[in-house]
């Protein structure tokens, strides 16, 4: 819970006391109150079953079609409505729509104020503690931002090592980046192309074929 600070009360002398500031209470947390998440195959079939389209499907609270329909939607540039859907789709339990509200949440509108880092960060763990590819890439992606000393460095690595060799997918895509940039410490080229061919054969589409840097395939 984040709570307003009080100012303090200054009396001078035959003068009314000067009010508190009034401080804005942060935005409730998507993550704060949420039921069980699960991780299920995403398909199409939402937008096909008994004739309904991504957006009836939505509305007749199929998380699947609300994630599809979010799609849909950021195919078209509407971002923000988008966005709406993938926070539906979280909030009926689909681990990949709170993943993907809370990567707007820290990257889509930088800079990110520190209540919707956090938020992002809640929704993440609960992404990864069910086992979504996407969450715990991104996961590893704030813990390894913020990793500025030898020990954080290597808490880093220590998690990118267990969920890419437990996944696969985007947390060795993300691994890869990392040390690309060098947010890591030190990294042979081998090593880096090995954990893109991992992501690549565990899923993560964006990850096969020949790229000049890891950095590139996050900017299509």
């Amino acid at each position: 819970m984040y709570r307003a600070v009080l100012g303090a009360l200054v009396c001078g002398c035959g003068s009314a006391a000067k009010p508190a500031p009034v401080v804005a209470a942060a935005p409730p947390c998507l993550a704060d109150g949420l039921g069980a998440l699960h991780n299920p195959p995403l398909l199409d079939v939402a937008c096909t079953a008994e004739g309904k389209s991504c957006r009836a499907a939505c509305e007749a609270n199929d998380p699947s079609g609300c994630m599809l329909y979010g799609y849909t939607l950021q195919r078209a540039d509407a971002g923000d409505l988008a966005n709406a859907q993938f926070a539906r789709a979280c909030t009926l339990g689909l681990a990949i729509g709170c993943t993907n509200f809370g990567a707007d949440l820290w990257l889509g509108h930088q800079p990110a104020a520190p209540p919707a880092v956090a938020c992002a960060r809640k929704l993440f763990e609960r992404s990864c503690d069910v086992r979504e590819t996407f969450g715990c890439g991104m996961l590893g992606r704030m813990v390894a931002d913020a990793a500025k000393t030898p020990e954080t460095r290597e808490t880093a690595r220590r998690f990118f090592d267990k969920t890419c060799t437990d996944l696969g997918a985007m947390s060795c895509r993300m691994y890869a980046y990392h040390l690309e940039l060098g947010d890591l410490g030190p990294a042979e080229p081998a090593t880096i192309h090995a954990l893109m061919q991992r992501a690549c054969d565990t899923g993560d589409a964006d990850a096969c074929g020949e790229h000049a840097t890891v950095g590139e395939t996050f900017h299509h």
